[in-house]
């Protein structure tokens, strides 16, 4: 049971940061390639938003809480738990508060053609795509480096 939440865990958690690197890389290409295909990318990212990241999220959590409730070895306590946890949570705030509306403000600026708004959504849109993924490049080596250990 332990080897087969543990893979679900691993993918989930694979998934989402795959694809937040996967945006982060395609982002400022596609940006470039015309209003038509940003706007397309900042819809994407809205459906993902909505269909692909909140399923990841849930994967991680539970198998992550099942894992460790079903551990004889870590616990809550243990300071990789906590990072998993807080790393979690904070991509969730920032899906929802930042990336969400601000894919949302980027796409109506592609539709309007506004330059403006349109550098200042993607200079915004880069920096949080930036701490999204070192969040998680964070909270995967604090999971396999099990962090702070001390038993």
């Amino acid at each position: 049971m332990r080897s087969t939440l543990l893979v679900i865990h691993i993918l989930a958690a694979g998934a989402w940061i795959g694809a937040s690197a996967t945006f982060l890389f395609a982002t400022p290409k596609l940006r470039k390639a015309g209003h038509e295909s940003g706007a397309s990318l900042m819809s994407v990212y809205q459906s993902m938003g909505r269909m692909y990241y909140p399923p990841a999220a849930v994967l991680i959590l539970v198998t992550g809480f099942w894992l460790v409730i079903d551990s004889s070895v870590y616990g809550f306590e243990d300071s990789f738990v906590a990072v998993g946890i807080v790393a979690v949570v904070a991509g969730a705030f920032l899906g929802i508060r930042i990336f969400g509306p601000l894919a949302s403000r980027i796409q109506g600026a592609h539709t309007s053609r506004d330059e403006t708004a349109l550098n200042a959504g993607y200079r915004r849109f880069m920096r949080f795509g930036v701490l999204d993924v070192a969040i998680l490049a964070f909270a995967v080596v604090a999971m396999v480096t099990k962090l702070a250990m001390q038993r």
